[in-house]
């Protein structure tokens, strides 16, 4: 028999619109079962900070750097050092960077401040910097910063340009102190990216008349130190020589 359409009352009309019914309730269904499991997971990681904390660390390996963690990390870390930037005083030395020098206790040195952020980009620092009161009063200002740039997959021209912002934003009353990337040893994957990132950062260094301090585990002033377990940070011998060697180039106040 012909179909009328929506007025027929045909077996096959019947059986269709039995299906859409169907597929519409299955729809609706799906989607109820789908925000009550994300409804679910919310509440669990905010009431347990336990199942948060192994979703992230597990999430972290996927995604793109810098990562989640490490953008709110630098974040919090950021505002903090704004607010005790705003009380250094005239003349002292501020230390700008990242885990390299974060891990130096800069303590013992005569009023320096130590904002370097750990994960922290050249890149980043660069459109940081000029938040840094203390910056454009300091007697010396501390710069290591670039790893991160080629952890991130940027390049040592990228790196470069970088610095070359960052030092622009210093006054040229200010003395800086330049401190080159750690190169790791022979046949590791970012050993030419860094000495070549290095090479472009000393030469800006001399032709504006820095202090560059060279950090090469197992040569020159770093010929005893070494890597620390993970092979990126210098070990605790290498860190205190690198303080040594900045304190040693610090004008005194």
């Amino acid at each position: 028999m012909p179909c009328f359409g929506a007025n027929c009352h045909c077996c096959c009309c019947k059986a269709a619109l039995a299906v859409k019914k169907l597929q519409a309730s299955s729809f609706v269904l799906g989607a109820l079962c789908a925000g009550g499991t994300l409804a679910l997971a919310v509440w669990a990681a905010a009431t347990w900070p336990g199942i948060a904390d192994g979703f992230f660390w597990r999430y972290e390996r996927w995604e793109a750097r810098p990562t989640l963690g490490q953008r709110l990390f630098e974040r919090r870390l950021l505002a903090h050092q704004l607010g005790q930037d705003r009380l250094v005083p005239e003349g002292a030395v501020v230390f700008l960077g990242d885990s390299h020098l974060q891990v130096l206790p800069v303590g013992a040195l005569s009023q320096a401040y130590n904002f370097a952020i750990g994960g922290q980009s050249a890149q980043r620092l660069s459109e940081r910097i000029g938040r840094y009161t203390s910056v454009r009063q300091a007697r010396a200002v501390v710069i290591g910063a670039g790893s991160n740039d080629l952890f991130e997959g940027r390049g040592p021209e990228e790196v470069a340009e970088a610095w070359a912002s960052l030092l622009d934003q210093v006054p040229a009353s200010v003395k800086v102190v330049c401190v080159g990337l750690p190169v790791q040893g022979p046949g590791t994957a970012h050993r030419k990216l860094q000495s070549s990132a290095n090479q472009r950062i000393g030469d800006m260094c001399a032709r504006r008349r820095h202090e560059m301090i060279d950090v090469v585990p197992g040569e020159g002033a770093f010929a005893d130190v070494s890597f620390a377990a993970d092979g990126v940070h210098l070990d605790d011998q290498g860190s205190r020589r690198l303080l040594s060697r900045i304190d040693a180039v610090l004008p005194k106040s």
